[in-house]
């Protein structure tokens, strides 16, 4: 998990229009030397619910990947979550307050992610 400090964002753009000219876009993120924020539009029931902020800036080959981040360590927070951990989380979230993947993935991509290969058959039934 990646925490930021917000005196580093450049600012917060509620009113980005996504049908912008990706090209303009890219121009327009090349000439800022800060990090900008973007709350992505509510076009499904799962993007709604995770009140999402989406980090656009130029890009860069810095230690933190290819955001145009401060070198300086003290405007970041790293959380390792290991395995066993986000197990622990996992229970905890559905015994405790029923977030489970039938109830974050209402929508129809979460429906196909639920019902893919990748999990056994009853791995999602709830009792």
């Amino acid at each position: 998990m990646f925490g930021i400090d917000t005196h580093i964002v450049g600012g917060h753009e509620d009113d980005f229009h996504f049908s912008f000219d990706y090209n303009k876009f890219k121009e327009f993120l090349k000439e800022n030397n800060h990090v900008l924020t973007i709350a992505p539009p509510p076009i499904s029931t799962r993007i709604a619910a995770q009140h999402s902020i989406l980090l656009c800036s130029k890009l860069t080959d810095g230690k933190y990947g290819s955001l145009y981040l401060n070198d300086d360590d003290k405007y970041y927070k790293f959380i390792a979550i290991s395995p066993e951990l986000k197990k622990q989380c996992v229970c905890y979230l559905r015994n405790c307050f029923d977030i489970t993947r039938p109830t974050m993935f209402a929508d129809f991509a979460g429906f196909c992610e639920m019902n893919s290969v990748k999990w056994e058959r009853y791995a999602h039934d709830r009792w």
